[in-house]
């Protein structure tokens, strides 16, 4: 039976007319969209009742929502976070983010020469009860400077300007560094969500986004960037134009070696191999940085493949997940 458990402020809603979640690596505000009556009969903690959604939902209320199988809890899907949005409708939409929502707070400007991008970070955070992933590039860099606007944008233009992700991921942790290299969990087990596209162990309800495509058919270019001797940047570009732009940063000490590294990471991502996502139940649990084993035994193949997005809607109809994968692993 499905379930659900949700805490807005002061008030907990045990059912709802539907959820949905949206996750990305390539994202920094996580979202989830809760679905309620209208026209609500409940009362708070303090014994005081309420007859409107309006006057029980509040924008920037703290939001812990829970939806889940009974008996299979451990594969539910959990977000907290803060009221954004309340769209008064028939039923109302509940719109809620994640810590992001700590992050649209406006911070003082600053110029930085010869720092990291890890002590740019944490200055653009400090004292926004943001926790940070302990292990950020400490890629030094000649200049940057902070401009006059809010962490949540400020962070968006530096993860932009040099190439790198930053998403919210296991424990609520916030990353920021090169895409594709880190695990949501470090216990290749529990990071490791398992899919059969057919066979009796088949676990997927559709996989027609799916497709696989053999190396060459890929056009995939690499645009490889470094920074020599601290401060000065040094980029090319190896592979095909024209359809997958990836751009990467790697450690080399001059042009050469950068093109060496680019053409040996060409060769990784050239694959014959699985693109796109699949659709799924609730259960397996599967969240962004994570990766899925991927298995077909009609046709004999098998790989690994990094999760960059989960989609995961919760209602009368049952609980779907939406798993987009990008490069393979192994």
């Amino acid at each position: 039976m499905l379930k659900c458990n949700i805490t807005i402020g002061k008030y907990t809603f045990t059912r709802c007319a539907g959820a949905e979640v949206e996750r990305s690596i390539h994202d920094i505000v996580d979202t989830c969209k809760i679905k309620l009556p209208v026209a609500v009969i409940t009362m708070d903690n303090a014994g005081k009742w309420a007859t409107d959604i309006t006057d029980v939902v509040k924008v920037g209320d703290k939001v812990e929502a829970f939806f889940y199988y009974e008996d299979y809890e451990q594969y539910g899907e959990k977000f907290n976070g803060w009221v954004r949005k309340v769209n008064y409708a028939y039923p109302a939409e509940i719109e809620i983010e994640n810590d992001a929502w700590l992050l649209r707070k406006a911070i003082d400007k600053k110029a930085f020469a010869k720092a990291s991008i890890k002590s740019i970070v944490e200055y653009i955070v400090k004292g926004l009860g943001i926790k940070l992933y302990p292990k950020m590039p400490a890629m030094q860099i000649d200049t940057y400077n902070v401009k006059a606007n809010n962490a949540l944008v400020e962070l968006e233009r530096l993860r932009d300007e040099f190439n790198m992700v930053c998403f919210f991921t296991k424990d609520n942790t916030l990353y920021f560094g090169p895409a594709y290299t880190h695990k949501f969990d470090d216990d290749e087990a529990q990071n490791t969500v398992k899919y059969a596209l057919s066979g009796p162990t088949t676990n997927l309800i559709d996989a027609t986004s799916l497709k696989y495509v053999y190396s060459d058919e890929r056009k995939l270019e690499i645009k490889a960037m470094a920074f020599v001797g601290g401060n000065k940047k040094i980029e090319l570009s190896v592979g095909k134009s024209g359809g997958d732009s990836r751009t990467m940063w790697f450690t080399a000490s001059d042009k050469k070696t950068l093109e060496e590294q680019a053409l040996q990471k060409l060769k990784e991502f050239n694959y014959d191999g699985y693109e796109g996502s699949l659709k799924t139940f609730l259960i397996p649990l599967a969240k962004p940085a994570m990766s899925a084993l991927i298995t077909d035994p009609v046709f004999g193949r098998e790989g690994r493949y990094f999760i960059e997005a989960v989609k995961t809607e919760w209602g009368t109809g049952g609980a779907r997940r939406d798993v987009s994968i990008s490069i393979k692993l192994n």
